[in-house]
């Protein structure tokens, strides 16, 4: 009789919105579900965020809240991990799923479609109070009601002209290097119903970007520097600038013009490969100077066009080429504030009840240890899913 009682009040109720449908998103949507009818929208066409776009390794030691909370939960789902080199070279221990980040989303995904509804396509563009529900609304003109509202749309670097301004960055360029749903929309919602949100934002800038030819503000990524040299537009050799940590666009907007180049010769100038990273894919880089780099049959020549002292260019084999090095969004590590169980704040620190955020847009990855290492931070994201999802249900 109870039980039956509790399933027709289930019913009854509005359902959890989860909006966004990545690592966050479907953890959050597998743990409410245990309490609550779960509906979850996502903007684009598929499952999976900003995962999709990369190897997924993570960094969380054994015996931490990550990896017991991320790493082993995955595990259970049927995710395998293999050992990963720490592309920074700093030796931490990290693991990488067999088959990157569409194998760490995939099982994930396919438990939450048994135990939500999923609506994909579809964006959410307002939220609002109507009594003790939440009104979600949607691109086309509807609504949805729902007894809580958990937010898991990503950060806000694939708008680089939203990330400078959230970041108050120089107005020089900014390459992206990060999806472009992941454009601060989940922010601007929570805002609108009093959600806090700090300014200036945090987050990390790689400096190992280059623009892509078919794209200028989309970067295409130098993975093998050691093939090359990097300069700075005084022609001071910038080794550091390469480096796949998010710290070094940093460093590289310290320099004038937050520019510098990446010089690379002889045979090795036509070999250099560069990675398209929303394309998931190695193009020639050579290809690319010649399209739109500086190439010259000697150093006099080249270092005329980079404005550099040709001494900086005199030992290298001919011919060579040169790339220009921008800085290059990669992962937002500030966002609304929330309290250790996804719970939205507002401007006073008190909970709005029924907001809570997971993910990137909860501003999780600074607080959280290993998660705010590159490349690092899927696990940290299905940690704070699962906390919302079930503070969402625990009302």
């Amino acid at each position: 009789m109870i039980a039956a009682l509790l399933i027709a009040c289930r019913l009854d109720a509005p359902p959890v919105v989860v909006i966004g449908g990545g690592p966050a998103g479907l953890a959050a949507a597998l743990e409410a579900s245990a309490g609550a009818e779960v509906v979850l929208y996502e903007g684009s066409d598929r499952l999976g965020g900003s995962a999709l776009y990369g190897q997924a390794i993570t960094a969380a030691p054994a015996g931490s809240a990550l990896h017991t909370e991320g790493v082993e939960w995955l595990s259970g789902l049927g995710v395998r991990w293999d050992p990963a080199r720490d592309p920074s070279g700093a030796g931490e221990e990290l693991l990488r799923p067999r088959g990157g980040g569409p194998a760490a989303i995939a099982p994930l995904a396919e438990r939450v479609q048994t135990v939500a509804a999923i609506h994909l396509g579809e964006r959410v563009v307002g939220l609002r109070r109507d009594g003790g529900a939440w009104v979600v609304e949607l691109a086309g003109g509807t609504s949805r009601r729902a007894a809580a509202v958990i937010l898991a749309t990503g950060g806000f670097m694939g708008a680089p002209r939203a990330a400078r301004a959230r970041m108050a960055l120089p107005e020089e360029g900014l390459l992206r290097g990060a999806p472009a749903f992941a454009d601060g929309g989940g922010l601007e919602l929570a805002a609108s119903v009093g959600g806090s949100v700090p300014f200036p934002a945090d987050g990390l800038l790689y400096a190992h970007g280059t623009p892509a030819p078919d794209d200028p503000e989309r970067a295409l990524m130098i993975v093998e520097s050691e093939r090359g040299w990097v300069l700075d537009t005084s022609g001071v050799a910038r080794p550091g600038l390469a480096s796949v940590r998010g710290a070094a666009g940093m460093a590289l907007q310290a320099l004038p013009g937050a520019t510098a180049w990446f010089v690379a010769a002889g045979p090795r100038a036509r070999r250099t490969p560069l990675y398209d990273w929303e394309a998931q894919r190695m193009v020639p880089g050579g290809a690319v100077m010649q399209r739109q780099g500086l190439w010259a049959d000697d150093a006099a020549t080249l270092a005329a066009k980079l404005s550099v002292p040709v001494e900086a260019l005199a030992d290298l084999p001919r011919p060579m080429g040169a790339l220009p090095l921008l800085r290059t969004t990669a992962k937002a590590l500030s966002g609304l504030r929330t309290d250790a169980d996804g719970r939205v704040l507002d401007e006073t620190g008190a909970p709005i009840e029924g907001l809570l955020a997971a993910g990137e847009v909860a501003g999780f990855g600074r607080a959280r240890g290993p998660a705010s290492a590159d490349s690092t931070m899927v696990i940290g994201a299905v940690v704070s899913g699962r906390r919302a999802g079930r503070a969402a249900v625990s009302r």
